[in-house]
């Protein structure tokens, strides 16, 4: 895999963004929330675990549910046909003037042409999609593009890849078109000229300062407006992302990650990203990265102050197993070669393949980190596509740094799920139903994004609560909420 649609009516819309502005301000109770969770036969962990980092004894509680069970982002809402894989992006969405606060996604995006039949949709393989994707590009279309690779898909394609930023509208819709721009696309750069996918997001507080935000910077200052953009959001958004090209002497895609940087303090909407390239150079594949910033590290270096030792952090990457590297200004990274994660036998659920999902997140007991990642496993479950045996699901772990602050070191995992927290249940994440845009791929949900919502704190107990933005069938998003629950002994 490379890469039950609905448009409400204003009632449910209205109904549904209700549903979720409740689950942001934490106003259901967790008890409740608990409860209801385990009656609908989704999955829950109380695990026991040893130790860690020297400290007490844990137990974490680790529970998700569906806060809707159908989508909020559709291309009902959007100018893609296709909507999936989606980073949440903070400070964005929301101005002064704003009486409700506006969460804004990173949302992978692909538009399909018409004249290739629902069936022969179903059946497009991860190099198919990218044929079409390079054929797109090089201005070949129908089916004289196709006969090479697929000869039975027929007239039509789907486009590469690009990356648009999504923001919700009001209470009328969760999302709208008129709050929709593509941010990374193929024509901007070589290295990613059949695609740009799956975005992670991270915040730093302090600006980066690179050569281009000076001279953005300069620019405004020489700006001959009387009144300048001016705003009040510092700090730089570091989008990681997989660049899509064609590079390799036999024609072999190749997919690596990739860096841009949006500077908050001159384009506070992120309309205009600054592209760093490729980061780990020595791969031709590394998919997929999550920045684990560890919150006492996370200012970069600046003239004025120097450290014999810089800080690190960690960067977990990688679609198979997950792997580390390390950086300490946040532009320029060091390949481990070490491996934080690797697939399990079959019967567990993450057999097949594992692939890092949102940036993981310090926990309430301010010492451990959740990482949500993806997996999948082979399985014989009816779906659209014959040729598809894969069934993605979500599970986590828990996650300890190093006590050595060392560019060799890497985080440990303390405790990791038995079972998924989030499987394909509903029609638009089987791919089992025939309404609206047909899914790219069956039997699959994924996670990019996630959003803190509460972290409490009392006696020898915690608990964190996240709104977690969730792909299905590679088509369309839903949300659902992650609850941790930490109790120590």
């Amino acid at each position: 895999r490379h890469h039950k649609h609905r448009t409400d009516d204003r009632k449910s819309a209205l109904d549904s963004t209700a549903e979720v502005d409740e689950a942001k301000k934490g106003t259901k109770g967790g008890d409740d929330r608990r409860q209801h969770h385990r009656a609908n036969g989704h999955q829950h962990h109380d695990n026991k675990k040893e130790k860690l980092g020297g400290t007490a004894n844990k137990r974490f509680d680790v529970s998700f549910e569906r806060i809707l069970q159908s989508p909020i982002l559709t291309n009902a809402f959007s100018t893609s046909t296709y909507n999936y894989n989606s980073a949440y992006v903070p400070h964005v969405g929301t101005d002064s003037h704003d009486t409700f606060p506006r969460d804004c996604l990173a949302v992978r995006v692909q538009n399909y042409t018409a004249g290739l039949a629902a069936a022969a949709r179903s059946s497009l393989s991860p190099s198919a999609l990218l044929s079409h994707a390079k054929n797109y590009l090089n201005g070949i279309s129908g089916s004289d593009a196709q006969k090479p690779q697929e000869p039975h898909l027929g007239v039509g394609y789907i486009g590469p890849s690009s990356i648009s930023i999504i923001c919700e509208d009001s209470y009328d819709y969760p999302f709208a078109k008129e709050n929709t721009w593509i941010v990374l696309q193929p024509s901007q750069a070589d290295y990613q000229a059949l695609g740009t996918e799956d975005p992670r997001v991270v915040h730093l507080k302090t600006s980066i300062e690179t050569e281009e935000l000076k001279s953005r910077r300069a620019a405004l200052a020489e700006s001959s407006s009387p009144n300048p953009p001016l705003t009040l959001k510092d700090g730089t958004l570091l989008m990681y992302y997989t660049a899509v090209n064609n590079k390799t002497s036999d024609g072999h895609v190749t997919a690596v990650l990739a860096l841009a940087l949006c500077h908050l303090s001159v384009d506070p909407h992120c309309t205009n990203w600054e592209l760093r390239g490729p980061i780990l150079p020595d791969r031709a594949w590394s998919k997929s990265g999550a920045m684990l910033i560890v919150p006492d590290r996370a200012d970069p270096p600046t003239d004025n102050k120097t450290s014999a030792a810089p800080p690190v952090h960690y960067l977990l990457f990688g679609d198979s197993d997950i792997f580390v590297a390390t950086t300490t200004d946040f532009l320029t990274y060091n390949d481990t070669g070490s491996t934080l994660m690797t697939t399990r036998a079959d019967p567990f659920f993450d057999s097949n393949l594992i692939e890092a999902g949102p940036p993981p997140e310090l926990l309430s007991d301010n010492e451990s980190f959740i990482f949500l990642y993806n997996s999948a496993r082979n399985v014989d479950i009816p779906n659209p596509d014959p040729n598809w045996k894969l069934q993605y699901n979500l599970g986590f772990a828990i996650l300890a740094l190093p006590t050595d602050n060392t560019a060799g070191a890497i985080p440990s995992v303390v405790q990791r799920a038995d079972l998924p927290i989030l499987s394909p249940e509903l029609g638009w994440e089987t791919c089992n139903n025939a309404s609206g845009v047909p899914g790219l791929t069956a039997d699959v949900v994924f996670v990019e994004g996630m959003k803190r919502l509460r972290r409490s704190r009392s006696n020898k107990s915690g608990t964190d609560l996240f709104l977690v933005y969730y792909q299905g069938a590679d088509a369309r998003m839903g949300v659902g909420l992650l609850t941790v629950d930490i109790i120590e002994d």
